[in-house]
């Protein structure tokens, strides 16, 4: 499951000169509070040529943007075109491509891409296109209709250092406790020592001379367990919660099953922070 969704991108001018920036609007989606900063690229991508090589990928340009706090995040990219002199003219008119790659921690999860045509505004010029390139007489158009969206499976934090993990952790503790608990009182359930349990759990008997221990009753001295249990399961649970600035309302906390390993996991919204 990625950390970063990418909800929507916006050409700003679809169809415009040739010399003109790339434009986008960028909003994305961080479910968690990120360590490192997002590094997003964009890239010109050239057609095939007639020897049938690969195509020829020009980084225009790449920002670092951070810190990236859990929620929704929006940002203007603009960049020039590249130096159309310095390339071949079938890298310039015809079909095209820009493409949009984000990164993190040097691995790239996303990218979007789409196809642009360049050609000559004026149809004479279309029809016999002169030697030298006129670039300030061409235009491109961005197919905005098509993109093209290919998603990868990256490593992020929570593979790290997961906060979550370690709440799983102290619930292993806390169970671990309570079973140990239920053990050795399971042992010594026919000699109660615990005065302040003896305090709490009082057997009524009206015959002053039955001295029996409470093994006369195990129902009662089942529940006596039982009810003694939960109480130090409660404090301990709350104990954790204060002592690590965990809120107990549910109200405040936002809980879904992410299949990751298998795990389900527990996303605190702490809004005061």
């Amino acid at each position: 499951m990625s950390e970063v969704n990418v909800t929507k991108v916006i050409v700003n001018n679809p169809i415009c000169d040739i010399l003109d920036p790339f434009v986008f609007t960028i909003e994305f989606e961080a479910l968690n509070k990120l360590e490192a900063d997002l590094e997003w690229k964009i890239f010109y991508i050239s057609a095939v040529n007639n020897e049938g090589e690969s195509n020829q990928d020009i980084e225009l340009d790449n920002i670092f943007l951070g810190p990236i706090e859990r929620g929704v995040m929006m940002f203007d990219y603009a960049v020039n075109p590249p130096d159309y002199k310095n390339m071949d003219i079938d890298s310039v008119l015809g079909l095209q491509a820009i493409l949009i790659s984000a990164n993190y921690k040097e691995k790239e999860f996303i990218r979007i891409a789409y196809y642009m045509n360049s050609f000559y505004k004026d149809m004479e010029l279309r029809e016999n296109p002169p030697v030298v390139p006129q670039y300030d007489k061409i235009c491109r158009h961005i197919f905005v209709e098509n993109p093209r969206i290919v998603k990868f499976s990256i490593g992020w934090d929570s593979e790290e250092k997961d906060e979550f993990k370690e709440f799983d952790k102290e619930i292993e503790k806390i169970e671990l406790l309570n079973c140990t608990q239920i053990k050795d009182e399971n042992e010594n359930n026919s000699n109660i020592t615990n005065q302040s349990t003896q305090g709490n759990f009082v057997l009524s008997n009206n015959d002053p001379n039955n001295n029996n221990n409470n093994n006369n009753n195990p129902s009662i001295t089942s529940s006596m367990i039982f009810n003694s249990n939960i109480v130090n399961n409660n404090f301990n649970q709350n104990n954790f919660l204060k002592n690590n600035e965990l809120s107990s309302d549910l109200d405040k906390c936002e809980i879904f099953n992410a299949n990751i390993n298998g795990i389900s996991r527990i996303t605190i919204d702490n809004k005061n922070s």
